[in-house]
């Protein structure tokens, strides 16, 4: 039983992946839309990942980097973890930020 649940907090783009991205953007001298446009999306889909309400698929991650000609990775959120680090400690490094994570949006 696969169950789809509209609304939930995963579907949500984290704010920090947001306000790299508008850096990003202002950095540039761009619009949301001039992203929106330069992606072939519309103007509402600026609106709403703007707004924090449409999270983005990694394809679209990726997308959005290129447009701004960075790396991926300078989008999403630095949570300390080293290339060098055990992938064990990675992992729970990870599970520490959304727990954390967790308890401050409540």
């Amino acid at each position: 039983m696969n169950e789809v649940i509209q609304g939930s907090e995963e579907e949500k783009l984290d704010p920090r992946v947001l306000a790299k991205i508008k850096s990003e953007l202002k950095q540039r001298g761009l619009k949301p839309i001039d992203l929106a446009r330069g992606l072939k999306y519309s103007g509402a889909w600026s609106s709403h990942l703007m707004a924090g309400d449409r999270g983005l698929t990694v394809n679209q991650l990726i997308r959005i980097a290129e447009f701004l000609n960075i790396h991926p990775s300078a989008l999403l959120p630095d949570i300390g973890v080293k290339p060098d680090m055990d992938v064990q400690e990675c992992i729970r490094m990870i599970v520490r930020e959304e727990i954390k994570k967790t308890i401050e949006s409540k």
